[in-house]
This record gives structure tokens, sequence and C-alpha cells, in this order.
């Protein structure tokens, strides 16, 4: 029996790349699609997949990219210009539909504009499949465990080594400061200068200054589908200031992408007690692969609920991060802390 088709937009970049290759491995029949002509090429003949230059402006290009196909995976950033259409696409031709944005406002926009159509399509959209979004989302489904009520989750990341791609800069440039805000219930955009904190990490990280409020897509998965009332994001200030700092970031290798280093936390809270998980290891542009390959091969091997879904929803998220290589786990629990504002 022929494995599903399968298929990768934005296939030229540094995460397309390693998403397609991640399905040659696995034995799926791809479909690559992007702008590059010759770099397409290349990439498609090294791993004995079809290919389709095209850009997903055109629309008539891209449903003809999606007809026949499984799943459709979007690794073309800024998402903000081609989630919509390819998930559009993917919908009409009767696929699923899997991106690795890192953008909140897209997140939104599909649960917003799309919900509807992937029910009455029986598909899903499963936005944010990656380091960022995915990763935290699933540990915090791990570290709530069996708890039927969470209250507060609060997200931080101690990131080093950040090689960011052009793609990635582009998108953060595009939220301008907008960041999502899940308080009291509802999720809102706040807008504003950064504000900055202090989070305690183990060691050897300890106390580390921290932006707090960072604009990942998590706080659109989380809210009200996992936390009841909060969703806090930290991100180490240090990773900040390697960003700023990297002007050589067009002209990395892979090597060097995969060089960085991550710790993730997952603080859990309901009312009487506090939950938490770590996740370490290195590489976050691989890390990404490995989960778009789970997620998608529990895509075409079960029959999934249908519409704008996190990952959690897809498959639960501790099963799927021990299954991860290189992620290393752990869990505690204490009592409750009381509730920050």
């Amino acid at each position: 029996m022929k494995q599903p088709s399968i298929g990768v937009y934005g296939a030229t970049g540094h995460t397309g790349r390693l998403v397609a290759k991640e399905f040659a491995h696995r034995g799926y029949r791809l479909r690559l699609g992007g702008r590059r002509p010759d770099e397409l090429e290349s990439v498609a003949r090294a791993l004995e997949a079809e290919s389709q230059v095209f850009a997903c402006s055109d629309a008539n290009a891209t449903a003809r990219f999606a007809e026949g196909l499984s799943v459709v995976v979007n690794c073309a950033g800024p998402f903000g210009a081609t989630a919509l259409p390819i998930a559009q696409a993917a919908l009409a031709a009767g696929a699923h539909y899997v991106d690795t944005t890192g953008e909140p406002p897209v997140v939104s926009d599909l649960q917003q504009r799309l919900s509807d159509t992937a029910a009455r399509q029986r598909c899903a959209v499963v936005p944010a499949v990656g380091f960022f979004g995915a990763l935290p989302a699933l540990l915090a489904h791990a570290t709530a465990d069996t708890w039927d009520s969470v209250e507060q989750i609060t997200i931080a990341y101690a990131l080093s080594g950040w090689r960011m791609t052009a793609g990635s800069r582009a998108a953060a440039a595009g939220l301008s400061g907008h960041r999502p805000v899940f308080c009291d219930g509802r999720l809102d955009i706040q807008i504003g200068p950064p504000r900055f904190g202090e989070w305690r990490f183990p060691d050897p990280i300890a106390a580390a200054s921290v932006l707090v409020g960072y604009p990942a897509p998590e706080v659109v998965l989380l809210a009200r589908r996992l936390a009841r009332r909060e969703v806090n994001v930290l991100m180490t200030a240090s990773t900040l200031q390697e960003i700023r700092a990297d002007a050589g970031y067009h002209d990395v290798a892979a090597t060097e992408r995969a060089a960085s280093k991550f710790m993730v936390v997952a603080e859990v809270a309901s009312d009487t007690a506090r939950r938490v998980g770590y996740a370490s290891g290195h590489d976050i542009y691989g890390i990404t692969a490995s989960l778009v390959g789970e997620i998608t091969t529990r895509l075409t091997t079960h029959r999934p609920p249908s519409g704008v879904l996190a990952p959690f929803e897809i498959v639960p998220g501790k099963p799927l991060l021990e299954s991860l290589p290189d992620l290393r786990l752990s869990f505690t629990e204490t009592e409750a802390r009381p509730h920050r504002r």
C-alpha cells in the first residue's frame, strides 16, 4: 500500500528543506512547491519528489498544487501572506493543512475564518506546528496530565544560539510590538513598549531577565482550550540581545542553525496545585521538522477531529514529546502559587 501524498510549500527555505527530508525519511510521496525554480528542482531531485514552481498569490496554481494530496504543509513565511490561501486550497481539495507559523495573528485568523469550512470538509487545520506553538502547547498539555481544570499557564523560554532565518525576522518585524494577551478569560492584542521581569529557571540557567509577553502562537492555541483564565509567555532577554547582534543571519550554514540550545518551561496551575514541565534540547528547526512529521503522520493514520485545532487535540502531549529524538523531559508538582497579575 502506497503512503499518502504530502505537499510541502516553501520547500527551499531552511525549515522547508528539513520538513521535506523528514517526510522522505518516513516514506511519503512528496510534492514540493516554491517560488525559486533552480533551488526547488535541486531539492526535489535529491528527494525524488514532484515539484511545482508557483506563488500562492496565484489561486489556480495553488489549487493545482493541493489537488490529490492528503496533507498540505506550509513552511513559507511570513505566514500572513501564505497561510490563508494555501489552507483554503487544501480544504477545497479535501486535504488537511499544517503550517509552521510562529505568528499569533495567523493562528487567530485561521481559527476565525476557516473553522466552519474545515468542519464541513471534515478536515483538520493545524497551525503553528513548530518549536514555537506546538512544543510549548504540547508540554503544557503533558504537564496538566489528568487535570480537568487549568486556570493559568506560564511558558518560559531560555534560548541561545538562535540564528533566525530571513523569514522569521520578517515575521517578527511584522508584529510591530503587537502581543497576544489572554487574561481573565479574554484574548486581546496588547500594544506598547516591552516589559521585562525575572524568572527562575533550573540550574545552570538560574534567575534570568525575561521579556514578559513574548508574542508566541501558543497563547492563542492554549487560550480556552486548556487554560481557562490566563496564559503568559516569557523569553530570556539574552536571546533578544543575541538576535539584535546577529548581523550575518542571511549567510548562515545549516550546521550553525542547528547549534541552538533551549529549555522550555511550562508551569500549569489549578486553584490548589502547580505542576511544572521542562523540555530541553538543541536545534529548534530540527525539532520543528520532527513535530511536523509526527502530527502529519497522525493525520494520515487516524481520523482526526475536524476544524482548526491545537496539536494536543490531534495527539496527547506526553506521548508525542516522548517520541521526539534528543528531547529531555521532566515534571514536578507543588502547591499552587498565588495568581500573578
